[in-house]
C-alpha cells in the first residue's frame, strides 16, 4: 500500500491541529542550486519554474512538479525540503512560481486563482518538452492541490501523457465551505494571516496588473477571505459574487473524472480547510482519499520517524510517491 492512514500517529507535544499547524509553518527555505525556467504562456503572461536537478540525474528518470499554496511562492519552505529530499534521491523537481508569485511576480498581467488549473496542464506539457520520456509526479499542497485535482478532472483521459501520478495534500476542494469554516471562531487567526498575506501581494502588485487599482470598488476593505474574493477576485476575474467563483472553480464535482492514480491527504483537525467534504465526495476508481486522525494544515509532524528517517510524514509521503512513480517506469521498460 503506497500510504496507509494508520502510519501517523501526531507527535505528542503536537497533539492538536494547531499546534501541528504551526510548526509546519516554521522553518527558513532551504538554498538550492536551482535553475529559473520562465514558461511562456498562451495570453502573454510568464510562470518560473525552480529546476532543482540531481547531478547523475538522466533524461528518463523521474521528475515531480511541486505547486505551492495560497500566499506560498517556490522558495516555500515546505517546497525547498520537500525538493531537497528528492534531489537527495535522484529524482527531479520543478517548484512552480504561479501567475505573480515569488520570481513571477512581475512578469504576469493577472495573478493566479483557484481556477488557473490550465497553468498546471501547460507546466507538464514544458515539462514533457524539457524532460523527454521522464514520468512525472504532480505534487500539489493547499490551493495548489486543490487547482492540481481541478485540472485533473477537466482533462480526464486526456490528461498529459507524462503524468504519471498526483499527491494532493490538504486541498480546499469545495470553496465555498473552506471560505465559511475559516469564518468561525477557531479558524479566524488563519482567516486574518491569508487576508493579511493577500492584501499585501495585492498592494504590491495592482500597479502591475491590469484593473488592479479600481479594485475594491468603493473603497471597501475586505475583513476576511471571503470579503477578499468577494471585493477583489470576483470582480477582476469577471464573476458575479465569490459564490460565483467558488461554484466555478471548486474541485469536488471534478472529482469523479480523474484518471490519474491519485492520492489525497487530508487531516481530521486541519484548522485551514475542513475535512468534512471528503465524507460526501464522489471519487473516480483511480482516487484514494487518506484522511489521518490528527497532522493540522500541512504540518503532519509524526510521532517517531519508524520508517522514514525523521518526523516529517508529510514530506516522506511525497518522496514515497515519487519513488513509486520511478519504480513503475523501470517496470514498464524491463
Amino acid at each position: 500500500m503506497l500510504c496507509d492512514p494508520s502510519s501517523f500517529r501526531p507527535h505528542p507535544l503536537l497533539r492538536s491541529g494547531h499546534l501541528q499547524t504551526v510548526a509546519g509553518a516554521l522553518g527558513l527555505p532551504l538554498p538550492m542550486g536551482s535553475r529559473r525556467r520562465p514558461l511562456r504562456l498562451p495570453d502573454g503572461d510568464t510562470l518560473i519554474l525552480h529546476d532543482d536537478c540531481p547531478r547523475h540525474w538522466r533524461v528518463g528518470d523521474p521528475a515531480a512538479l511541486l505547486i505551492h499554496g495560497l500566499g506560498g511562492e517556490a522558495c516555500s519552505s515546505y517546497l525547498t525540503r520537500i525538493a531537497r529530499r528528492l534531489e537527495a534521491r535522484g529524482i527531479r523537481s520543478f517548484r512552480l512560481d504561479m501567475r505573480c508569485a515569488g520570481a513571477a511576480r512581475f512578469m504576469c498581467r493577472q495573478p493566479y486563482h483557484a481556477g488557473r488549473s490550465a497553468d498546471i496542464a501547460e507546466s507538464l506539457e514544458f515539462l514533457a518538452g524539457l524532460c523527454p520520456g521522464s514520468p512525472v509526479l504532480l505534487a500539489g499542497f493547499s490551493l495548489g492541490g486543490a487547482i492540481c485535482l481541478k485540472m485533473l478532472g477537466e482533462r480526464g483521459r486526456a490528461a498529459p501523457n507524462n503524468l504519471a501520478m498526483a499527491v494532493a495534500i490538504c486541498p480546499p476542494v469545495d470553496l465555498a465551505v473552506s471560505a465559511r469554516f475559516l469564518r468561525q471562531p477557531s479558524s479566524r487567526l488563519y482567516d486574518a494571516l491569508l487576508l493579511q498575506t493577500l492584501l499585501q501581494q495585492f498592494d504590491a502588485l495592482k500597479h502591475y496588473v491590469d484593473g488592479a487599482e479600481e479594485l475594491p470598488k468603493g473603497g471597501v476593505r475586505p475583513r476576511n477571505l471571503y470579503e477578499f474574493d468577494q471585493f477583489i477576485t470576483a470582480p477582476f476575474f469577471g464573476y458575479a459574487s465569490a459564490t460565483d467563483y467558488y461554484a466555478g472553480n471548486s474541485a469536488a464535482p471534478l472529482l469523479p473524472h480523474i484518471t490519474v492514480p491519485t492520492l489525497i491527504i487530508a487531516a481530521d483537525d486541519d484548522p485551514v480547510v475542513p475535512a468534512s467534504p471528503w465524507r460526501d465526495c464522489r471519487l473516480s476508481a483511480s482516487t484514494r482519499v487518506v484522511v489521518t486522525r490528527g497532522g493540522g494544515h500541512l504540518g503532519f509532524f509524526a510521532r517517531g520517524p519508524g520508517k522514514d528517517p525523521d518526523w516529517r510524514w508529510m514530506d516522506w509521503r511525497v518522496v514515497e510517491a515519487a519513488q513509486h512513480v520511478g519504480a513503475m517506469s523501470r517496470r514498464r521498460v524491463a
